[in-house]
């Protein structure tokens, strides 16, 4: 009796979740299936847009909108070619219905392999479809919002007032309050990305914490009962997650944190291994494709590493975390940086204790108009150039894309050897990482491939064991329409440099270049 009822528990437990997956893999085929059946030659359509998910970069401008003739989101994009364009764009400060002239298409897969690919990106987030807008006819504001547009209308006021402040507080503001990451981001934040250090703004929700106990000392001091402000936080905390961007670590660390303040009401007991599969299984109930997304992956993983290691010291603490980030990160990144271990140890208390709380002074001046703005600024201008100076030392490691069962050892290994630090575990994860090193780097066949740059051409010959790389052209985007002072803009960082680090290059032998028209040749210098 107990064998089957054992065994019928289980069949339960399996058949309950693969039921989920399969409603709403079906919802979201059924998604896809409306956008093929609308995809047709430019047509007028109304979108609706709101207005903190906007973003204007240079003439171009790019939106999450809403589509109500597929009754879902797409992905937005197009160039403002006259001047009353680009003041109906600019000028959106609330939620706004849009008439355009576009082409919907479902978004395409990626052409080369190991290039970003927005099919997949996008399509764990529920998203199918793109319109390339070609005209902007009129707009209409939308005066019936939600509750929930509400919320993001309070987030673009955000950014209205941080877009005010001085250039690094604007971006760590921008960023860590408000979860809004724009090109300039990417740009200056390039010591963080190299470092691995890119979790303190966007994956590991750690700055909800630090703001949760600055509520509850605030409302300590104030004479506010703690009762009181808990049950607030209940209720606001999802909203929060809304104004601070909806990042996949961002939801994990409010879900947790949700789930404790409820069980403290209630008098019930989790621990804080229950607390983090329980956060998992709403995430995956809400969507469980984020499960193969990275941040996703990195922000579970090393939260479920942080509690292996609830009971050891920091320097202890790191390098395990380290043993779980390393595989994903260099599935998905291709490249690991030596110093990243001393940058953690150092940089995330500085930043937890120094950083994030500065930012929030800073901010805070700025809404009073209070001096001390621009010390603020400079001090975390400083931190930036530090952390591109330490990036700029030797230790930069391109690993490649290693084998996905590779993977999944080297974290079983990490988290065997967290639970018991047995030798044998550190053992197989230094012999596993140095064979699959070589694998990568040293293969026994030479390869042909032709990337697809668009107009022109680009051709990679590698010989066996890499002993002679050798790239024929580099590809290009003729630059016909660029305005005087406008940066250039590379492709090959997107599409031949991403399959290079993922099959492990850091050089290139020999460059053969056959003219020297920009579809030829115009991405040389990102080499």
């Amino acid at each position: 009796m107990k064998i089957k009822e054992f065994f019928w528990k289980n069949i339960l437990l399996t058949l309950i979740p693969l039921l989920f997956f399969c409603m709403y893999y079906r919802s979201e085929m059924q998604k896809q299936t409306i956008i093929e059946n609308l995809s047709k030659s430019s047509k007028t359509m109304k979108i609706d847009i709101l207005p903190d998910e906007l973003h204007i970069h240079d003439n171009q401008f790019r939106v999450l909108a809403y589509l109500p003739e597929a009754k879902q989101s797409v992905l937005c994009f197009g160039t403002m070619k006259t001047q009353a364009e680009n003041d109906l764009i600019r000028k959106i400060k609330q939620k706004t219905q849009l008439e355009v002239v576009g082409d919907l298409t479902v978004l395409e897969i990626a052409p080369n392999v190991n290039q970003f690919d927005s099919k997949k990106f996008y399509g764990q987030q529920g998203i199918y479809g793109q319109i390339k807008i070609t005209t902007l006819k009129s707009k209409t504001e939308i005066t019936n919002s939600s509750l929930i547009d509400n919320v993001h209308q309070f987030r673009f006021c955000g950014l209205e007032l941080s877009d005010r402040l001085p250039k690094y507080l604007k971006l760590y503001v921008q960023s860590l309050v408000f979860g809004y990451k724009n090109t300039d981001f990417k740009e200056e934040m390039d010591g963080v990305q190299q470092l691995g250090l890119i979790h303190l703004f966007s994956i590991s929700g750690m700055h909800v914490y630090f703001l949760i106990d600055l509520i509850l000392m605030l409302a300590s001091l104030s004479y506010i009962k703690r009762e009181h402000v808990q049950w607030a936080m209940i209720i606001g905390l999802p909203f929060y997650s809304i104004i601070a961007g909806s990042a996949v670590g961002l939801i994990r660390a409010i879900l947790m944190i949700e789930e404790r303040l409820i069980a403290g009401k209630f008098k019930l007991y989790f621990t804080r291994l229950d607390i983090w599969s329980v956060a998992l299984m709403i995430n995956l109930l809400i969507n469980p494709m984020l499960l193969l997304e990275f941040g996703c992956q990195l922000s579970y993983g090393l939260s479920l590493a942080l509690i292996y290691t609830g009971n050891v010291g920091n320097l202890k603490r790191t390098i395990l975390l380290e043993l779980v980030s390393f595989p994903i990160v260099i599935y998905y990144m291709y490249e690991w940086h030596a110093l990243s271990l001393l940058a953690n140890l150092l940089i995330i208390p500085f930043f937890t204790v120094v950083i994030f709380p500065l930012v929030l002074v800073g901010f805070g001046l700025s809404l009073f108009n209070l001096p001390g703005v621009n010390l603020v600024d400079y001090f975390l201008m400083s931190f930036d150039h530090f952390t591109t100076l330490i990036s700029s030392f030797p230790g930069k490691i391109t690993f490649g894309k290693p084998w996905i069962i590779f993977v999944i050892f080297m974290i079983a290994c990490g988290l065997l050897y967290m639970e018991n630090a047995k030798i044998k575990y550190l053992f197989m994860i230094v012999c596993s990482s140095l064979g699959m090193y070589c694998i990568i780097h040293f293969p026994i066949s030479g390869e042909v491939t032709f990337f697809d740059v668009g107009q022109g051409d680009s051709i990679l010959l590698r010989e066996p064991f890499n002993k002679s790389v050798t790239l024929i052209d580099t590809g290009g985007k003729p630059n016909f329409f660029v305005k005087q002072g406008q940066k250039d803009v590379y492709l090959a960082p997107n599409t031949s440099i991403r399959y290079l680090k993922s099959i492990g290059i850091n050089h290139i032998d020999n460059i053969c270049l056959s003219h020297q028209d920009a579809d030829h040749i115009g991405d040389l210098p990102s080499f």
